[in-house]
């Protein structure tokens, strides 16, 4: 089946259907318990390149469009800039979007399913968003920037849109800033890479942060990837909101997104409970839980996959 292009949202439209993130029964008591799910720091992910494909293929772009020999100041303007993109902490939030299995697919069962009960949670896209837009609002001046991204996985798709958005942002950006300085011996000698030619290349660091997180591996390309995206600059990090769990890879750094699931608007709509020899009892079980937990209009479903792990 071809890959669609991702819908970013913002002005564009959110995915349709529900996003669904699969979890074990831990996790899910995590959620329920402190209303909250997780933001994992992305070098604590199973995917060892994330956030390294896109500055690679970004700045192969700016190589390619500007020719040689480069003006001076050139040897400055590079390294700044990804000074700027090393120096920003992500942490991400994984769902998959699953037009016709509705949160019911054996590959995810088969990985989050190890101890017999997996569970997968459908979230209304928009109201999650608006969630982690409610809780990073604590700082006016200084607010992470929150994205809702769908992964794109296909090879040169991301080469295009690398190869636009290096022409748009930066290439304009600079020979607009290159006219207005001509005759300024800075932009000869390299001493100032210039604020106003900073500021203008503000739109092409915002495009690195977000492919830095849309592009995946293809290897990955089953899982049909998005992510609640939290990038918060190292300097500006608040660290009361940076707690650590016992991960796979140690201890692992994390940010707490409140989901408001005693809310009327919460995000959470549904719950299926995977494959597993006491499901229905599983079923009846949660039906209980959400109750005393004061979590109302979820619904829970059983499994269809007659998947036996045990």
């Amino acid at each position: 089946m071809e890959e669609q292009e991702p819908q970013q949202t913002g002005s564009q439209p959110m995915p349709e259907g529900l996003l669904y993130h699969y979890t074990d029964q831990k996790g899910l008591n995590g959620i329920l318990e402190s209303g909250s799910i997780r933001a994992t720091h992305y070098r604590f992910l199973n995917d060892t390149q994330e956030r390294k494909e896109a500055p690679t293929l970004v700045f192969e772009c700016i190589e390619k469009l500007f020719p040689n020999p480069k003006p001076k100041y050139w040897d400055r303007v590079t390294p700044a800039l990804k000074k700027a993109w090393e120096d920003i902490d992500a942490y991400f939030v994984s769902f998959t979007q699953e037009p016709g299995s509705n949160g019911d697919r054996l590959s995810q069962w088969r990985g989050y399913s190890l101890d017999h009960h997996g569970f997968s949670l459908g979230f209304n896209a928009a109201r999650l968003k608006s969630k982690a837009e409610m809780m990073m609002d604590m700082n006016d001046k200084k607010r992470p920037s929150i994205y809702l991204l769908k992964c794109l996985y296909d090879e040169e798709k991301k080469r295009i849109l690398s190869h636009d958005s290096v022409k748009v942002h930066w290439k304009t950006a600079v020979e607009k800033w290159e006219e207005r300085n001509k005759n300024k011996t800075s932009l000869e000698n390299g001493k100032s890479i210039g604020k106003e030619l900073a500021d203008n290349l503000e739109p092409f660091q915002e495009n690195l942060l977000k492919f830095s997180a849309m592009f995946k591996h293809q290897g990955f390309r089953e899982e049909s990837e998005w992510r609640i995206v939290l990038y918060m600059h190292c300097e500006l990090t608040n660290p009361d909101l940076i707690q650590f769990r016992d991960g796979f890879f140690g201890r692992t750094p994390f940010i707490s997104i409140p989901l408001g699931l005693k809310d009327p608007d919460s995000p959470l709509e549904r719950i299926v409970v995977g494959p597993a020899q006491d499901k229905e009892q599983s079923v009846a079980r949660l039906r209980i839980d959400l109750a005393k937990l004061g979590i109302q209009g979820v619904e829970v479903v059983p499994s269809k996959i007659p998947y036996r792990n045990w």
